[in-house]
């Protein structure tokens, strides 16, 4: 019977190792990745289109030029960035509050302007190109461009999307993952328990380690295709990074791997004692 239990404990351990690496690595590619990606190109469209609308006189090039200077904008993407882990869960509620990133970007323009003057000031005076920033800035609010990209998604979007948003939600938060790493102490504090002597139920941990290493990289990247085939369907294009979780499953395994020599090592000092 006490058999039984164990395996079904270190069943539980690997569910829930395997769970945590998975809802970890799934936000990060949801949140880091795909609605930061999003987020910026929402944002720098925004502002490159509210400078350009000033300056109608310059050609297309230098239009490209704007919206590639603030697209790999370091300081901008990390102003952006800061929201990225909000918008899944903005797309579940039916109001946005609290939302404050206007400072911030109007803020970036007004101390770079020496930016887009750099990009565009051989076509327009500085004094123009300053203005023009100055009435950008005047007349975006960028809080409100946040709050209708939100509310296009959601106009979008039917009730079964709202669902997965709904699940997603809950299996990234935090409340979740405490969960799963209480359950996960308390299986492993009742195989310690059950096992005569204690110390062996470092085995049960290290398979448990072991065998979610072995799971959660294949699980892992079949999700990773399927989002990426959804991107492709809609024509955004990003690489999506699949390191994290081999650094997790390494991690795992050589945490398994070094349980077992604990183990032995135990093992081999015991046998030295009782001789």
């Amino acid at each position: 019977m006490k058999v039984l239990i164990r395996g079904l404990l270190t069943t539980v351990m690997v569910i829930t190792i395997f769970l945590l690496c998975s809802c970890t690595y799934v936000k990060q590619i949801i949140n880091d990745e795909i609605i930061s990606h999003i987020g910026r190109e929402t944002f720098t469209t925004e502002i490159s289109d509210s400078i350009e609308s000033q300056m109608p006189e310059i050609d297309e090039q230098k239009k490209q030029e704007i919206k590639d200077l603030l697209d790999n904008n370091e300081q901008l993407n990390n102003i952006v960035d800061t929201i990225s882990e909000r918008i899944v869960a903005d797309l579940s509620k039916d109001e946005i509050e609290n939302i404050d990133i206007n400072d911030d970007i109007k803020t970036f323009l007004q101390e770079n302007k020496d930016l887009f003057i750099g990009a565009i000031g051989d076509e327009i005076s500085e004094e123009e190109i300053d203005q023009a920033i100055d009435e950008a800035i005047s007349e975006t609010d960028f809080n409100q461009v946040y709050r209708d990209a939100v509310k296009s998604v959601q106009n979008d979007m039917d009730q079964d999307v709202q669902t997965v948003l709904d699940v997603y939600n809950y299996i990234t938060s935090q409340e979740f993952l405490t969960i799963l790493i209480i359950v996960f102490v308390v299986a492993m504090a009742i195989t310690f328990l059950l096992q005569k002597p204690h110390y062996k139920g470092i085995v049960n941990v290290s398979i448990a380690t072991i065998v979610s290493a072995v799971l959660v990289v294949p699980i892992a990247l079949i999700m990773n295709m399927i989002l990426q085939a959804i991107l492709e369907e809609i024509d955004t294009a990003i690489a999506l990074n699949a390191n994290p979780i081999w650094m997790s499953a390494g991690c795992l395994l050589a945490i398994g791997i070094l349980l077992l020599i604990v183990n032995y090592l135990i093992e081999q000092k015991k046998k030295e004692v009782a001789q």
